[in-house]
């Protein structure tokens, strides 16, 4: 099915602001990774970057298919705010157990920082893919609920307005 030339320009120009703060997010995690490269166990780092593509692929799936959903969806909503504190819970987990099982805190934060570059790398690559391959199959309205859905921004969700809106009432 054929893409409206305005619905193509607005996916291509949110996608580019996207990518512009996912490299940003990689940049600053990559210096991360960098600086506390030599403490990578090379057993170790192949397990992060398996379990960390895994769930990114599935994660990225099912967010771009909850993406089509009416905006209004309530499902969608609350998926997408699950997964942000599923994610969260995922991160202090993780630092609570390295704490517990006495990891050491560089050979932590340097698998922590892969596991975040890998993750912000791979959700930007996914979510191209997904659209490359998916975007011109879907019917009108699912394009536009995809574009309202789609967020111009990583670092900012469009959620934050409307959390502050319930919890925040003037």
């Amino acid at each position: 099915m054929p893409v409206n030339p305005a619905i193509q320009q607005q996916l291509l120009y949110t996608q580019k602001r996207r990518q512009i703060e996912y490299f940003v997010l990689m940049t600053v995690q990559g210096f991360f990774f960098g600086a506390f490269l030599r403490n990578i166990d090379t057993v170790a780092g192949i397990g992060v970057t398996i379990f960390t593509v895994g769930l990114t692929y599935s994660l990225t799936q099912a967010r771009e298919k909850r993406r089509i959903l009416p905006e209004s969806n309530k499902y969608r909503v609350l998926a997408d705010v699950i997964e942000m504190i599923g994610l969260l819970f995922v991160l202090v987990c993780s630092t609570i157990a390295a704490i517990d099982l006495h990891i050491p805190v560089f050979f932590y934060q340097a698998h922590a920082s892969l596991c975040l570059l890998l993750y912000f790398g791979c959700t930007m690559l996914f979510e191209l893919f997904w659209t490359r391959k998916n975007f011109q199959k879907l019917l009108p309205a699912q394009q536009l609920n995809y574009l309202s859905n789609y967020n111009r921004s990583i670092i900012f969700p469009k959620y934050l307005l409307r959390f502050r809106k319930i919890f925040f009432k003037k």
